[in-house]
């Protein structure tokens, strides 16, 4: 027991002196985020896919007939109520959930789960329950299962790992219902360590445990990126590549989906990507996105001021994204980063 407890409190440290080494202050210079973006679709109607950025990981994407959710986080628990939540249990704080789900339609049918850390899982349960429809399926890991395994949630969620693909073979496509005009592909992928090479919260829950409140539990289990495709006539017409965690080339790289179908958006994640080789440049480079959004670039650590996830360079990630979008193959490709509750509005092709 003692020996768990030092563990446990020599865990709490690293975290906190993470937390404590902030980006500068200068990122609004570097990130350049937007509140509202829309692409002119051109004369006459043309039918738009619209992204809202819920904050961390969390998206909202609607197609003409359809919405899905990846899952946000709107509680940011400090640093150190993280790292000591092994004796303190975390609380879900209902009033920002609310807030930061305002005015999203409750029309979502599937919450797509990248990976199963706390700040990316533990809110879920509430978003299915009160901003999704009442039948929502929760895509996840068999981690993340385990951990909502109780009598409600149980039977919603999906365990992707089976059925996830890779750079070189692809997987399955899945969609929440046979009419469903969005279908997605999970991708077996990574996360970036948190400190150089220190990953924290990694490993599996290989045993039900739901409800736990300690950030510690919240293991990663695998890693998914998505392809994430808005339905028309049996053929994709608008794609959409998300990432929740940065990665190592080739993890999270899609196969030859056996179409010509371009990637419309890519989303990358800011958070931690100077741990990994080559990102995002590489995977912009092999998608070759009409689109790029920033996500997961603020701090999940504060609660009202609003700035840069800690111990990631906004400069370097500016740096990076730009020498990136300099690449032949990438002329005309726009990025944006968005402030959370932006709203993004692209024409289907």
């Amino acid at each position: 027991m003692v020996t768990d407890t030092f563990a446990s409190v020599r865990r709490a440290v690293i975290v906190v002196a993470a937390a404590s080494a902030l980006a500068c202050s200068s990122w609004r210079q570097d990130l350049k985020p937007v509140a509202y973006q829309e692409f002119d679709c051109g004369t006459g109607e043309s039918p738009s896919v619209e992204l809202r950025y819920l904050g961390s990981g969390g998206w909202f994407i609607r197609g003409p007939d359809d919405a899905i959710l990846t899952a946000p986080f709107f509680s940011n628990p400090s640093a150190l109520a993280v790292a000591l939540s092994f004796a303190i249990p975390l609380q879900e704080d209902l009033d920002l959930i609310a807030t930061g789900m305002r005015g999203v339609p409750k029309t979502a049918s599937a919450i797509l789960v990248g990976h199963s850390h706390y700040d990316h899982l533990m809110e879920v349960p509430i978003i299915a329950r009160h901003y999704a429809r009442g039948d929502a399926k929760i895509y996840l890991n068999a981690t993340g299962r385990n951990l909502l395994l109780d009598e409600e949630f149980g039977g919603r969620s999906v365990v992707v790992d089976g059925f996830a693909g890779s750079d070189s073979a692809a997987g399955a496509w899945l969609s929440p219902s046979p009419k469903a005009s969005i279908r997605f592909m999970a991708l077996r992928s990574e996360h970036a360590p948190h400190l150089g090479p220190i990953k924290l919260f990694q490993g599996h829950v290989t045993k039900p445990n739901p409800n736990s409140r300690n950030a510690w539990d919240w293991r990663e289990g695998q890693t998914h990126a998505f392809i994430i495709d808005i339905m028309r006539d049996d053929k994709p017409v608008f794609r959409i590549h998300y990432q929740d965690s940065a990665s190592n080339p080739k993890l999270g790289f899609p196969p030859d989906l056996g179409d010509d179908k371009r990637v419309d958006v890519a989303i990358v994640c800011m958070a931690s990507f100077g741990n990994v080789d080559g990102y995002p440049n590489e995977l912009l480079t092999a998608l070759k996105p009409r689109h790029v959004l920033v996500g997961h670039w603020e701090s999940f650590f504060t609660k009202g001021e609003l700035t840069s996830v800690p111990f990631t360079s906004t400069r370097d990630f500016a740096e990076a994204l730009t020498k990136a979008l300099a690449d032949p193959s990438l002329r005309g490709t726009t990025a944006t980063t968005p402030y959370p509750g932006a709203t993004l509005r692209y024409c289907v092709q």
